[in-house]
């Protein structure tokens, strides 16, 4: 560069796409010098180093082809990288721009040079969807494989970002489509969690691993139920996946529809096999718990209706009724009691259902226990009943349901309503 000449007029021509004002600064004429017979080369010192390497990522960054070339025609380094490991070649297959991409290959640029990340062009290209520039890099040898320091590959990236085409091309072409990133997500986990369906599907029609599981033993069935993807849920049972897998919670993808509340597709589990009674997580919790404590009506009326246990406790002894009053649903505990629920079931701490709604004084949900006949003089572990934490409270109104004779049940009408 001449002397005299600032940065800011300098890349200002670069940016501007103006070879004639670069040619002006340089002072350099290839074209004249080649008539003559001699070999341009650019006086490098360390400052002109740095800055035509960043005035050659800028032009490769643009797509100013005749700019990339008269650079390079005087001795740019076209490996050379910025601050943060970013050669010409990255930011031109970024960009998607071929011919400039297959200019600097063809003049030494390294296709498996990685950035301070591990990001190299061929994953560049794949983020972006360029398909052109991933064909042309793969066949100069660019590693298909290789992944950036978080363990992402370009199929990976190509899959995060729905670039079917890529994700065929490279599946085609050999890459690993069940390597996983450092957090275990397979392309298929995170096509799925994406919602990217047609990618989905041609990850699994490759052979992808439909059950294979992140760090915390999440399979894509997991992630299709977390988005409540019904179509892809559908496609990937299918297809093999295991509705019956657990993670690392001992949780399955029938539980966590449960927990989401989608009816629609709680049924499909169902209608694919699930056992409505079973007890998951360890024994923690069923189906009907779940539902009853997370206030999802709908469900706990379809599993009344399928004959889910009703008084089928967690590891805690809580029933689906205890949980339902401690949620405060008070639609769901009328249809429990409505439909047999134990209401004097203890839980481990001797903790009863009426005992719970007095202590979180619902009012409603007391006088419609004490209508179903719950004992209130029950005591829990620490010795309370009913009525003494209610006094204990100062809970006026709680106090009165409790003591009022017209919701004192004898044991011949509870007798009556189990058995007549």
């Amino acid at each position: 560069m001449e002397k005299g000449i600032n940065n800011d007029e300098w890349f200002e021509a670069v940016a501007s796409n103006n070879l004639e004002k670069i040619k002006e600064f340089t002072g350099i004429d290839i074209d004249a010098l080649r008539k003559l017979g001699i070999s341009p080369k650019f006086v490098a010192t360390a400052e002109s180093e740095e800055v035509m390497a960043i005035s050659l990522g800028i032009a490769a960054y643009n797509g100013f082809e005749d700019i990339v070339k008269y650079f390079v025609e005087l001795g740019a380094d076209v490996n050379k990288t910025n601050d943060e490991g970013v050669t010409p070649l990255m930011v031109a297959a970024e960009c998607g721009n071929e011919n400039i991409i297959k200019y600097l290959v063809e003049h030494g640029a390294d296709v498996n040079k990685a950035t301070d990340e591990g990001v190299t062009p061929l994953w560049m290209a794949a983020q972006n969807g360029h398909e052109g520039a991933v064909k042309y890099l793969v066949e100069r040898g660019a590693d298909i494989d290789k992944e950036d320091d978080s363990e992402v590959t370009p199929l990976w990236i190509a899959a995060k970002n729905e670039h079917t085409d890529v994700v065929k091309y490279l599946t085609k072409h050999g890459a690993d489509f069940n390597k996983s990133n450092d957090e275990g997500i397979t392309p298929l986990i995170m096509a799925v969690y994406d919602g990217h369906e047609d990618v989905v599907e041609c990850l699994t029609e490759c052979g992808a691993d439909v059950n294979k599981a992140n760090n915390d033993g999440n399979t894509p069935l997991f992630m299709a139920v977390e988005n409540e993807d019904e179509d892809i849920i559908k496609y990937l049972v299918e297809h093999g996946a295991d509705i019956n897998k657990k993670n690392d919670k001992a949780s399955t993808p029938f539980l966590l529809s449960v927990m989401k509340g989608n009816k629609d597709i709680v049924r499909y589990f169902v209608e694919s096999g699930v056992d409505i009674n079973e007890s998951i997580n360890d024994g923690e919790i069923t189906p009907l718990i779940a539902a009853a404590a997370l206030g999802h009506e709908r469900i706990v009326k379809y599993f009344i209706k399928l004959g889910a246990d009703v008084n089928k406790t967690d590891n805690d002894k809580a029933t689906p009724l205890l949980l339902a009053v401690a949620g405060g649903h008070e639609n769901i505990v009328r249809c429990l009691i409505n439909h047999g629920a134990d209401v004097n079931k203890a839980d481990n701490e001797g903790v009863t259902p009426l005992i719970l709604a007095v202590e979180d004084e619902q009012e409603n949900i007391v006088e419609c226990l004490m209508k179903a006949g719950a004992d209130i003089n029950h005591k829990d572990r620490e010795g309370n009943t009913a009525l003494s934490l209610a006094k204990e409270q100062e809970s006026n109104e709680i106090v009165a349901i409790l003591e009022s004779d017209d919701l004192q049940v004898s044991v011949w009408q509870r007798i009556k309503r189990l058995f007549c």
